[in-house]
């Protein structure tokens, strides 16, 4: 079985102009099947600033990516291993953040890790390691 551990979905292009397509659910399918490519795992993109958004906003506010793209996920459950996604600076960005109430929601939509991580932190920033030690 051939596996690939790094798939995004989603919309990439800087402007509606570029040439290139969103990537579709469809498109990844396809590719994978054009490769032969057996399963991909699923590692949600979140652009959005998380000082700005209120807490568990990325996964009670429907419009948000990380959320739409695990719960998408599970029509594809034969190809896809969903991941989900989470930022250090969520719920109140503090080294005190309880992310259980997120990773109880990413196990029970099927989720096997968490990643990719692109917080521009330090590893050793004490609410990377907080939320680490969390996660397991």
């Amino acid at each position: 079985m051939i596996i690939d551990m790094h798939a995004h979905i989603g919309d990439f292009r800087l402007s509606p102009d570029e040439p290139r397509e969103p990537l579709t659910w469809e498109n990844l399918i396809a590719r994978l099947d054009e490769e032969g490519i057996d399963m991909a795992a699923l590692l949600p993109v979140y652009n959005a600033s998380p000082e700005g958004a209120p807490a568990g906003v990325c996964l009670l506010d429907e419009r948000m990516s990380v959320r739409e793209q695990v719960v998408d996920a599970a029509r594809y459950a034969g190809r896809i291993i969903p991941f989900g996604n989470m930022d250090p600076r969520w719920l109140h960005n503090s080294p005190d953040s309880d992310f259980g109430p997120l990773l109880d929601w990413f196990l029970a939509h099927g989720c096997k890790g968490i990643g990719e991580v692109t917080a521009r932190l330090p590893f050793d920033d004490p609410r990377v390691i907080s939320m680490f030690r969390q996660i397991g």
